[in-house]
């Protein structure tokens, strides 16, 4: 296993451990670099209520961070925008994401899946979360 591997599976495995305890309106956040760990892992947690992306260091138009976050068949699958479009009903919370492309894309993404409403964008870091 690799280390992106590993730490992918440290989320789902404190979330299953939540979720075991009764736990219910759960949430992941991922700032700067393991804002990738936690956008990776999203789809697999079954009934997680939000993702909290920092996208100051995730670009989903670029396959530049292959060599930090090597995760074997990742971009086979198509890497971070696929793992965007099995959120399903999952909420993002998308933040540093000001005039970046990945914001533009992550906002076109939920809307052609109809799930516009899902999303909800912040050029810094909301208020809420200081």
């Amino acid at each position: 296993m690799t280390a992106v591997a590993l730490r992918v599976s440290d989320i789902v495995t404190v979330y299953g451990y939540f979720r075991t305890k009764g736990f219910t309106d759960i949430s992941v956040a991922g700032l700067e670099s393991s804002a990738r760990h936690v956008a990776a892992t999203m789809p697999f947690l079954e009934g997680l209520k939000r993702g909290i992306i920092d996208l100051s260091r995730l670009d989903l138009n670029e396959d530049d961070y292959v060599e930090e976050f090597y995760l074997p068949g990742f971009l086979g699958m198509g890497g971070f925008e696929t793992c965007f479009k099995l959120c399903g009903g999952i909420g993002i919370v998308a933040f540093n994401g000001k005039d970046t492309v990945t914001a533009e894309t992550l906002r076109a993404l939920c809307e052609s899946e109809g799930r516009a409403d899902s999303l909800s964008l912040h050029p810094g870091m909301p208020e809420s979360f200081v």
